[in-house]
């Protein structure tokens, strides 16, 4: 949020400042380019936390079926989306 009200600032500056039409049109895309780089950097960040999120949530439950599986005393393999959409698919 701060990165917009921090843009808003700096339009209303400009426009106080701005001498002619081109160098406010200038300006507005110097803004753009800034807000869109500081988003594009954001983007990132969040998919990097996603990714380190789904790698941690694989593990728990990979641990989590293994601890299952020690317990039954037999290994249980873990069911692919192709085979549980196989056996979705398949009428009892």
């Amino acid at each position: 949020m701060s990165l917009y009200t921090d843009t808003s600032a700096q339009h209303l500056d400009l426009l106080k400042e701005a001498k002619s039409v081109e160098d406010l049109i200038a300006a507005q895309a110097h803004i753009a380019t800034g807000v869109q780089d500081k988003l594009k950097t954001y983007s990132l960040d969040c998919l990097q936390v996603l990714g380190s999120v789904k790698t941690a949530l694989t593990a728990w439950a990979e641990k989590a079926i293994d601890a299952a599986a020690a317990e039954d005393g037999k290994p249980v393999p873990i069911p692919t989306a192709r085979r549980v959409a196989k056996k979705l698919e398949q009428p009892s």
